[in-house]
């Protein structure tokens, strides 16, 4: 029984992606095989000081657009993404996610056997550009979406 398959992400050459399924028990070998092969793109890419803009989608405080600022690998700032916006209580870099914390998170929340999952990987820095779970279907407001929108290097070239 597979848990995870590759699923068809139309318009974006630059991702891959896979997807679970209600029940259907384990993430497979080759799923975590590109999992895997993913964190490896993002640890050669070596990049320690980023931003990324990131639209979290849960049942919790921190929902919302943000701009996340990360340097030597560690949550620096966060801000509201959209300019004027101001917003109560404010975001805390604690409660955001460098790309390897994210990681961590991804490999803790799939062991947990969860009913669904989606996840999308950029392939050129291997990052997770979206990653949805709903760990009981048909029990409300317990999912959660992270979809990152664009993730640039903050280190002059």
């Amino acid at each position: 029984m597979a848990c995870l398959i590759p699923i068809v992400v139309a318009g974006t050459p630059d991702l891959h992606a896979t997807e679970a399924r209600a029940g259907e028990g384990p993430p497979t070998t080759a799923s975590r095989f590109k999992v895997d092969s993913a964190r490896e793109t993002w640890r050669l890419s070596a990049l320690q000081d980023y931003q990324y803009d990131v639209t979290i989608a849960c049942f919790c405080a921190v929902a919302g657009r943000f701009r996340v600022t990360v340097r030597n690998g560690i949550v620096d700032r966060v801000a509201a993404h959209q300019p004027g916006a101001t917003r109560s209580p404010l975001p805390v870099p604690g409660d955001f996610k460098s790309v390897d914390q994210m990681f961590e998170m991804i490999d803790r929340l799939m062991g947990s056997r969860p009913d669904r999952v989606a996840l999308r990987l950029d392939r050129s820095l291997g990052f997770p550009a979206l990653f949805s779970i709903d760990p009981r279907y048909g029990v409300a407001d317990d999912e959660l979406t992270i979809e990152i929108h664009s993730l640039t290097s903050l280190t002059a070239d």
